[in-house]
């Protein structure tokens, strides 16, 4: 009687054992096969998916998912948008100024920046009358790159839906990007090439500096078109020699810099508005490029 009992005994314990196996397996199955229906639209499981195997490996141990906490983005310094307006005084004094001759390519550092962060470029000529339309280019910002929460998971699959999601919001962002790029790329060649013939004639009879100033004035005092706070600046290659109109006090009402390049230091009419003064054109692009800091109000 004590072996059959214990015979009884024995097998009852085996099969308890092999029906809680059989559960996990079935959990394993099933959890598998959501994932894959999740993950590849197919009902079978099979090995050779990691986030299936992963599945398999939590519901068999049981384990509680922890927080993942995703990584802080590094700081990445913002450059501010500019809006700058460029006067070339192309009068005979200018060879007393000692300010070598501006050609087309001068801006290029300019427009190399408007296809980083976007803004604005207008030239001018200071003649006998200064107050022809300016050359401008304009480009937007560009698109702004997603930011995404800190990730928490609450499982596997929610973990696996908030990852395509984040995918597909940066396939999107590259798309709007790659755009944008061409299409400021199209902006600029299109303003370089109408910009050339303004360098060519230097042979102006008289000095109107007024009407530049004016508008540039008024060019730096239009509304922001882009949608956040941008640096104004304003700037002069000239001796600064009034000839038209010499009685008239210079007015530059603007909140922007205001930079005069030659090779004298000589600031003529310009005195009175205290300009930042450069010895040469790429030397005030380059302050400019670099942050400047002196804005006027």
């Amino acid at each position: 009687m004590k072996s059959k009992r214990s015979w009884k005994q024995t097998r009852g314990m085996r099969l308890v054992g092999f029906a809680g196996r059989a559960l996990i397996a079935v959990l394993v199955i099933v959890t598998a096969t959501a994932c894959h229906r999740s993950e590849h639209g197919d009902v079978r499981p099979t090995t050779d998916c990691g986030r299936c195997s992963a599945a398999a490996r939590a519901v068999a141990s049981s384990a509680q998912p922890d927080i993942v906490q995703a990584p802080t983005p590094p700081t990445v310094t913002q450059q501010p948008v500019m809006r700058v307006a460029l006067f070339i005084d192309q009068t005979g004094s200018m060879e007393q100024a000692r300010v070598p001759h501006v050609a087309a390519d001068s801006v290029t550092p300019l427009l190399d920046r408007l296809q980083m962060t976007g803004g604005e470029l207008a030239v001018g000529l200071i003649r006998d009358h200064s107050d022809a339309p300016l050359a401008r280019v304009f480009v937007p910002v560009p698109p702004a790159a997603p930011v995404f929460p800190p990730r928490k998971a609450a499982n596997i699959f929610e973990k696996a839906k908030q990852q395509r999601r984040e995918d597909e919001e940066r396939a999107r962002y590259a798309a709007r990007q790659q755009a944008w790029h061409a299409d400021a790329a199209t902006r600029i060649n299109a303003f370089t090439e109408a910009i050339a013939p303004l360098f060519e004639n230097a042979d102006a009879p008289a000095t109107d500096i007024h009407a530049a100033l004016l508008r540039g004035d008024v060019f730096v005092g239009e509304p922001n078109a882009f949608g956040q706070p941008v640096e104004n600046i304003v700037i002069f290659v000239t001796d600064g020699v009034e000839t038209v109109d010499p009685q008239t006090p210079a007015q530059f009402r603007a909140p922007a810099e205001l930079l005069l390049v030659n090779g004298t230091g000589s600031e003529g009419q310009l005195e009175a508005l205290h300009p930042i003064r450069f010895e040469a054109l790429d030397a005030a692009i380059r302050y400019v490029l670099e942050g400047g800091g002196h804005v006027r109000r």
